[in-house]
């Protein structure tokens, strides 16, 4: 039987192998004459499947593979779960020697496909933010067993996190269902100032310092917001009272005891409802010792304004969120239409101030007395508030509308308030007790001093 045949049994892992070579010519040789060479074979990790010449031929690395004719032989190694480097040699063999076929293992990665719904969450794995929402492919990932949780600001996971087992060159799944928590409404704190543009240095000072700390992280518009009003005193034509006398007034009047008490000292600002300067008041700490407690209210319900300019009319819509039922037949909703900045060329009094800050342009009161909202069951009123002509001409951009629920007694206490924009950075961060008192009586809508 002329030529060469290769016989041979797989015994993978266990070492065996079984090599069985015929060779006839018709004649036999009486003398034996080395005419073939060797290949052994190895792999890092071991145990890999050997492919000679394309065919499997049962051997596993290590393993030496003699007897072969002189000349090219394509080697390959195959281990699942693990790419070979490099991928094939061409080895030349030699008569009586044996050539050496080594390759690298390199095990392939898996990938993991997390999904939400609603989408948009955070992906946690093994514990490590992975930078990545919701939905997204995770790729590179060693084998094996990896915890993974989905987070949004918001909602609660179900389930709170999964095991998943990643195989090489495999997909794996996780899906999560995101359900909103109930969270309490946030309190808004609402604070009211009273000033004037020869107010110096009080009103001044003050001013820097409610808007350098209303710039800070945790005092911005959606946790403090502030309304201006405008005294005639000690200049008579300040202009932002002038903007709307009959406002102005009816809001002094409303405070007309913190006046009386603070004897018709500016500034005076009131926090919630409950007047807190003047008093000793000359840093920041001083100011946010009084406004932090009240962060920590818990009002029952949310307001949210929402607000659109036509002309001289800015049209709102004020909606009353209730999470607990709540009477406010004692209370008022009241709106204000405030504007922010407003910026003079020259400074129109003598505190040589040209920026103003969250000036009242217009007031209304939405419902004198407030109903009986039940849980969960919003109320949406409506308003036109005005903004004075010499607004007209101003970005509407630097509108917005504050409405807030006020205590029909003494006390003036605001349960709520909501705003439909953010308040802009300030600077500075002085104070000085100073107040400016009026020269002269002064006239409020009727009453004297």
């Amino acid at each position: 039987m002329p030529g060469l045949r290769l016989a041979h049994v797989r015994a993978c892992g266990l070492g065996a192998l079984a090599f069985a070579f015929l060779a006839s010519c018709g004649l036999e040789d009486p003398t034996f004459q080395l005419t073939t060479g060797s290949i052994t074979v190895q792999s890092d990790p071991p145990g890999a499947a050997i492919s000679w010449r394309g065919s499997d031929i049962g051997l596993c690395t290590p393993a030496t593979l003699n007897l072969l004719q002189p000349g090219d032989h394509t080697i390959k190694v195959a281990l699942p779960g693990y790419a070979a480097q490099p991928e094939s040699l061409v080895v030349s063999v030699a008569v009586a020697d044996t050539t050496l076929a080594s390759f690298a293992l390199t095990p392939i990665p898996g990938s993991l496909a997390v999904t939400s719904t609603p989408a948009g969450a955070r992906v946690v794995l093994d514990g490590a933010d992975t930078g990545q929402l919701t939905p997204a492919t995770l790729t590179g990932l060693a084998w094996g067993e990896h915890e993974v949780r989905v987070a949004l600001a918001g909602y609660a996971a179900t389930p709170e996190s999964l095991l998943v087992t990643i195989a090489a060159d495999a997909t794996a799944h996780a899906d999560f269902a995101l359900a909103p928590i109930a969270l309490p409404a946030t309190k808004l704190v609402l604070l009211e100032g009273f000033s004037n543009v020869n107010c110096e240095p009080g009103c001044r000072l003050l001013n820097a310092l409610l808007h350098d700390l209303m710039a800070k992280e945790g005092y911005g518009s959606d946790r403090l917001l502030l309304i201006k009003y405008a005294t005639n005193w000690p200049a008579a034509q300040d202009p932002h009272y002038l903007a709307n006398v009959a406002d102005n007034v009816a809001r002094l009047n409303y405070y007309l005891s913190y006046f009386e008490a603070a004897g018709w000292g500016i500034p005076l600002l009131i926090a919630d409802g409950a007047q807190v300067f003047p008093a000793d008041f000359d840093t920041e700490e001083k100011l946010r010792a009084v406004i932090d407690p009240l962060f920590a209210q818990q009002p029952g319900l949310a307001i949210r304004v929402e607000s659109s300019c036509a002309g001289l009319v800015v049209d709102a819509t004020i909606t009353l969120a209730p999470e607990i039922d709540l009477d406010l037949s004692e209370y008022s909703l009241n709106a204000a239409l405030v504007r922010n900045p407003i910026e003079y060329e020259t400074a129109p009094g003598s505190t040589g101030e040209t920026v103003f800050h969250d000036i009242m342009r217009d007031f209304t009161t939405v419902l004198a007395s407030g109903p009986v909202l039940t849980a969960g069951t919003p109320l949406v009123e409506t308003v036109a508030l005005a903004r004075p002509e010499v607004d007209l001409n101003w970005p509407v951009a630097d509108l917005y509308v504050i409405a807030f629920l006020q205590r029909n007694d003494a006390s003036h206490a605001i349960l709520q308030a909501g705003s439909d924009l953010p308040a802009p950075a300030k600077s500075l961060s002085t104070l000085a007790t100073d107040r400016v008192l009026p020269t002269s009586p002064i006239s409020l809508g009727g009453s004297t001093p």
